[in-house]
C-alpha cells in the first residue's frame, strides 16, 4: 500500500489538478482505517468536481462510509443524490437497496428491488436479494412479541414468495 500511497502523491506532484490521485488517496486512507481523513477528501473531491466521474465516486464511497457507520439515513439521501447524476445505475440502486435492508427498512428493499427485477428479470443476485429481504422481514415480524393475523399473513405471503423465487 505504500508504494500506491507514493504513486497517487507522485501523480499529484506532476499535475496537482488530477483529481484521481486525492481519490486514490482517500480510498486507501480507508483502507488503513483513516476514514474521517478520507471522509474530508470525498467531501472536498465532491463539492469541487461534483457533474464528473470523480465527484460521483467521492459521493458513492462517502455513502459507503455512511451505511458502514450505520448512519443509513444519511447514506440513502447520499445514493439518491448520486442516482439523480446516473439514473437508472443498477449498481447505485443496489447500494440503496443495502442500505435500506441494513438499516432493517425491508418494505423500501424489497420494493427498489422489485423494480429493478422487473428491469432486469435474469439476474440472480436481484432474485436473491429479493428472496432473503423478504425471509428477513417475515422473520421480523415472528419475532415481534405481539402481532396481528395480518402481520402473521403479510409475512407468510413473503416466505411463500420468496420460495417461489428459486423455484
Amino acid at each position: 500500500m505504500r508504494y500506491a500511497m507514493r504513486q497517487y502523491f507522485g501523480i499529484l506532484e506532476i499535475d496537482e489538478n488530477n483529481c484521481f490521485g486525492p481519490l486514490g488517496i482517500a480510498n486507501l486512507l480507508t483502507e488503513y482505517s483513516k476514514v474521517d481523513e478520507a471522509k474530508e477528501i470525498y467531501k472536498l473531491l465532491a463539492i469541487s468536481e461534483p457533474d464528473s466521474q470523480v465527484g460521483l465516486n467521492s459521493m458513492l464511497n462517502q455513502a459507503h462510509i455512511l451505511t458502514f457507520e450505520n448512519s443509513f439515513d444519511q447514506a440513502i439521501k447520499l445514493y439518491e443524490v448520486c442516482l439523480t447524476k446516473r439514473p437508472g445505475d443498477i449498481d447505485i440502486q443496489m447500494y440503496l437497496s443495502k442500505a435500506y435492508f441494513k438499516k432493517n427498512d425491508f418494505e423500501g428493499c424489497a420494493k427498489l428491488t422489485k423494480n429493478l427485477m422487473m428491469k432486469n428479470p435474469s439476474d440472480i443476485r436481484l432474485k436473491y436479494n429479493l428472496a432473503y429481504c423478504l425471509y428477513k422481514e417475515a422473520d421480523q415480524i415472528f419475532n415481534l412479541k405481539t402481532r396481528r393475523v395480518s402481520q402473521t399473513r403479510h409475512a407468510i405471503k413473503n416466505l411463500e414468495h420468496a420460495h417461489a423465487l428459486f423455484q
